[in-house]
């Protein structure tokens, strides 16, 4: 089921139990406005599992770190999940070098690829 975002058409799956987010292209101080919107919009009306796909996100600057970070951290205090899907290389390498991975709560391969 896909629920139609009012926001920049950001894609939103909801799965029986997670709702999954799955922006395309550069996040960065100027595009990922959106992105942070529709993840507050889902914990706000109740989510408590989110995935933040990043397979089609071909850029990622520090301030969708933040936005990472932030949504962990809200997660972790409202005991809920908050999941990452790795993106290409480029997004990789940005979320090793900045310690991110070892931060986040990265979803396991077998459990992206029944997605």
């Amino acid at each position: 089921m896909t629920m139609s975002p009012s926001l920049h058409d950001v894609p939103v799956i909801a799965h029986r139990d997670l709702v999954r987010v799955a922006p395309e292209g550069e996040l960065d101080m100027a595009t990922c406005g959106p992105v942070r919107e529709m993840l507050d919009e889902l914990w706000e009306s109740g989510w408590t599992e989110v995935v933040l796909d990043l397979r089609r996100v071909t850029f990622v600057d520090s301030t969708m770190l933040h936005v990472l970070v932030c949504n962990q951290h809200r997660a972790d205090h409202a005991g809920a999940r908050f999941w990452v899907i790795d993106g290409p290389d480029p997004v990789r390498r940005v979320l090793t070098v900045s310690g991110l991975r070892q931060v986040l709560r990265m979803m396991p391969e077998e459990r992206v690829r029944s997605m």
